[in-house]
Formats: C-alpha cells, structure tokens, sequence
C-alpha cells in the first residue's frame, strides 16, 4: 500500500506506468530499484576516487616530510658548519636545539638526540657535527657520557 501526497502525483506516476506499458506497481517498484542502483554505482565510485585520492596525497605527504628532514639537516649541517672540521678553529656556537635536548633533563642516546635534533640518522657528517659538539660540551664538563647515553650535568 502507498499513499500519495495528491492525486495528480498519483495519475502521473499512473500514466508513465502505462507508457512504460508496465503494471503501475512493477513500475514504481523498477524506478525504486534503479534509483537505487544509481546511488550503490555513484557510491562506489565515490569510496574508489577517494582512497585513490587518499593514496596520492598520502605519498605527496611523505615525500614532502621527508624533504622537509633532508632540508632540516643541511640548515643544521649549515649553521654549524665550524664544527664539520676535525678541529674546529675561531668561534662556534654550540647548537641551541642540541642544549635544550641536554638540559631537558634525563639520558639521551645517541639516536633520541638525532631524533629531537631533526637530524637523519643516516647523514654521517650532521652525525660527526653532534658528535664534536657533544665532545666539546664534555671537556667544558656539561655533559657526561654513559653506556646509556649523554647526561646534562652542568
């Protein structure tokens, strides 16, 4: 049973039935069923487009993350370039980044400090450069080194 908002609705629902050469309740059950046909197709595609649009910008978001370490790196390779020689002759700071991690307090090993720092584990010369600079901060008694890592202490 199906009841209409009017009767004109009801009559031309009637009459496409008839062009249709259908029985009226056949017909308005095969428009509800292609109707919803119609929404299963679009929603299908819908979900597909998505997790292929999904997919891009998931690998657009990890190239653009790693550019953005690679980048990290040379600007630290860059602004403690003093400490890429074996020794380091005039003046140097002491990267800020590198005292903070330290004075935050605890033992940091060598690759947590790579990590906080923004630095790739695999960049040896950014490696040596934390690691002179962690040296330097060990003979002017700042830091300790242990089997566990690197200590604040001054």
């Amino acid at each position: 049973m199906m009841y209409f908002p009017s009767e004109a609705d009801r009559e031309r629902w009637r009459k496409n039935a008839k062009k249709a050469k259908m029985p009226f309740t056949s017909w308005i059950y095969s428009m509800v069923e292609a109707r919803l046909a119609e929404d299963d197709e679009d929603g299908a595609d819908r979900v597909v487009s998505s997790y292929a649009e999904n997919r891009k910008l998931h690998r657009e978001l990890e190239k653009s993350e790693a550019r953005i370490s690679d980048l990290e790196t040379e600007i630290f390779k860059l602004r403690n370039q003093l400490f890429a020689t074996s020794h380091p002759t005039g003046l140097g700071q002491i990267d800020e980044k590198l005292l903070n991690v330290l004075r935050s307090g605890g033992t940091w090993s060598n690759r947590e400090i790579l990590a906080e720092m923004g630095v790739e584990p695999h960049d040896i010369e950014a490696i040596e450069i934390i690691t002179r600079q962690l040296h330097i901060l060990q003979d002017l008694r700042l830091v300790k080194e242990s089997a566990r890592g690197w200590r604040w202490i001054g």
